[in-house]
């Protein structure tokens, strides 16, 4: 098996095209390195990697906040910036 791209391969060439909030929030997305409960919970700072949010026992990251009950209604990046938020 190859090894993973490059990280500028990998990201999408339009982050460098968005406001710097959007792009930030777009590359940790990308990478997984975000303020998510999956990734906090691998760094040992979240006890489990569930969505603490909806409650449905899916592990929190990139795809599950587009079907996360309680984020519904808003866009990619604003939905990573409303699950940062409430998560505290």
């Amino acid at each position: 098996m190859l090894p993973p791209p490059p990280l500028p391969l990998r990201c999408p060439s339009s982050i460098s095209d968005k406001p710097r909030r959007d792009a930030v929030a777009t590359f940790r997305l990308t990478t997984g390195h975000d303020c998510l409960a999956a990734h906090l919970h691998r760094l040992g700072i979240f006890t489990e990697p569930f969505c603490p949010l909806c409650d449905s026992g899916e592990v929190m990251e990139r795809d599950h906040l587009l079907r996360c009950g309680a984020l519904q209604g808003l866009t990619d990046v604003s939905i990573y910036r409303e699950a940062r938020a409430l998560l505290g």
